[in-house]
């Protein structure tokens, strides 16, 4: 199944969350306000502001501020910061870890898929992502 795991989802919703706001975010806040357990969500940052993607703000009232706005930054650009490349398949893997390899007949067509995939992500802005994401909100019952 493709799926982005948790860990990007958790970096998707961080991100949203700071560009939104006009202040710097502490990942205590982020983690507090958004379920996501505060260990787990230092890594991810650490991997944002190592991409380039977060800036780090030290000191007492510090945190995390983004490093570019939300429109220069892509879905890929995150998945990317936060596990590497995404492939749809293992024989796509640089490792190739896969049993099938020399007897698999659709080779091919995943080729086709991950193209396609890769193309959707990264076309993706993080501002397109948010204005999505309020849409949905909106046609949601409450």
């Amino acid at each position: 199944m493709l799926r982005i795991n948790k860990d990007v989802e958790y970096a998707l919703i961080s991100l949203i969350e700071v560009g939104r706001s006009s202040e710097v975010v502490s990942a205590r806040e982020l983690a507090s306000r958004f379920d996501i357990p505060y260990g787990l969500l230092c890594k991810i940052l650490y991997r944002l502001a190592h991409a380039g993607i977060v800036a780090s703000v030290q000191g007492p009232k510090g945190g995390y501020r983004l490093a570019k706005p939300l429109a220069a930054l892509t879905v890929g650009n995150v998945t990317e910061a936060i596990h590497g490349p995404a492939k749809v398949a293992a024989c796509l893997d640089e490792a190739g870890d896969c049993t099938q390899l020399e007897n698999c007949n659709i080779r091919g067509i995943m080729r086709q898929v991950q193209s396609k995939w890769d193309l959707f992500i990264n076309s993706m802005t993080l501002a397109e992502f948010a204005s999505m994401d309020e849409e949905v909100g909106a046609q949601e019952p409450r």
